[in-house]
């Protein structure tokens, strides 16, 4: 039963964190507008809102109304997974600062970013969302909101990297995008 509060303690904490992002990400909005940025795809982000409120209560409602006891193997497997990924995450939010919102805002004239965790890798931040999304639900027994949780969230990800992308590159010629797959002609070759 111990495992089952020490969960519970573990989704607080992921709860806690999401509503002092929501209040960070605002303050972070307001100041990158007062500064000409330019927001992108607004009206996506009522969907990002409710997959994470609806994921909180599937994982919650799949492990507590189910009466999932918390197996201590389960915990073990699963807090490495979601150290990294809270550790991705604050990399991603300590290298951007002030630029850091949870809504696609781009400064005109102004680099991206490619310092920190991001000279390595462009989506930090969505790799850690990404182990959030399937592991802390597989630690609670949640597993159908893990798998399900996964799919829909990747869905969503998909179509905000390709915004992002697309913002980045608009205003900044420096930015690299996506590596491209370019086909070299064989017959060509000698």
């Amino acid at each position: 039963m111990m495992t089952n509060y020490f969960f519970y303690f573990v989704v607080a904490i992921f709860i806690g964190q999401r509503l002092v992002e929501l209040a960070c990400s605002r303050k972070n909005e307001r100041a990158l507008l007062a500064k000409g940025g330019v927001e992108y795809d607004s009206g996506s982000l009522i969907y990002m809102k409710l997959f994470h409120t609806l994921w909180f209560v599937g994982l919650i409602g799949e492990s507590v109304l189910l009466s999932k006891v918390v197996r201590p193997q389960y915990i073990l497997i699963s807090l490495p997974f979601l150290v990294i990924g809270q550790f991705l995450r604050f990399l991603s939010v300590k290298a951007l600062r002030e630029r850091w919102t949870i809504k696609v805002i781009a400064l005109p004239g102004v680099p991206s970013v490619k310092d920190g965790i991001y000279k390595y890798m462009k989506h930090p931040n969505y790799l850690g969302v990404v182990l959030e999304i399937f592991w802390l639900p597989f630690m609670g027994g949640a597993y159908v909101t893990s798998i399900v949780g996964t799919i829909l969230n990747l869905f969503l990800l998909k179509r905000r990297v390709k915004v992002e992308e697309q913002a980045l590159s608009g205003f900044d010629p420096s930015y690299e995008g996506r590596p491209q797959i370019t086909f070299v002609d064989r017959s060509k070759a000698c």
